[in-house]
């Protein structure tokens, strides 16, 4: 139940923020939203094994509030970026990227995995240094988060920029 609660919030912050990109500059809602997910991920730098259940959720509520506001205001930056005979190329481009980030995601987590506690099945006695992995990969993706949230800004002050 509580991985739900990511999903659920972006669905209920989605719509409205891509309603209200079609007002306001989408790269700014965007860099709010990268500003979000890493303040969600450096909150999940802290976790360890007394981390109340209730601190989890509010991460990942803020994450999920993220990827609302950057979802949609991305997606349309993009599209309305291009000329509309080449709008399947961007689309492509986009989701390829997003998916070469996700794979590039899981090798940092399974690196950091590797060097924490190796080539093992994670039994109870490998927990520690499970937790202990933890805050090396929410670090690595914070700074990854926070370089995201500059490149965004920089994009947004471009004079090509929609």
């Amino acid at each position: 139940m509580l991985l739900l609660v990511e999903p659920v919030v972006m669905t209920m912050f989605s719509p409205f923020v891509g309603r209200l990109s079609d007002r306001v500059k989408p790269q700014l809602l965007a860099s709010l939203g990268l500003f979000l997910n890493t303040v969600s991920l450096a909150m999940l730098v802290f976790l360890n094994q007394d981390t109340d259940l209730v601190f989890i959720g509010v991460s990942l509520a803020v994450f999920g509030m993220g990827m609302g506001f950057f979802v949609s205001p991305n997606t349309g930056a993009v599209v309305g970026s291009v000329e509309k005979k080449v709008l399947g190329v961007a689309s492509s481009v986009q989701a390829t990227s997003r998916y070469i980030g996700m794979a590039l995601s899981m090798a940092v987590v399974m690196i950091s995995f590797s060097v924490f506690f190796g080539d093992v099945q994670l039994t109870p006695e490998y927990y520690p240094s499970f937790l202990s992995s933890l805050p090396v990969v929410f670090t690595v993706f914070t700074v990854l988060s926070f370089a995201g949230i500059l490149a965004q800004l920089k994009g947004a002050k471009t004079p090509s920029s929609p």
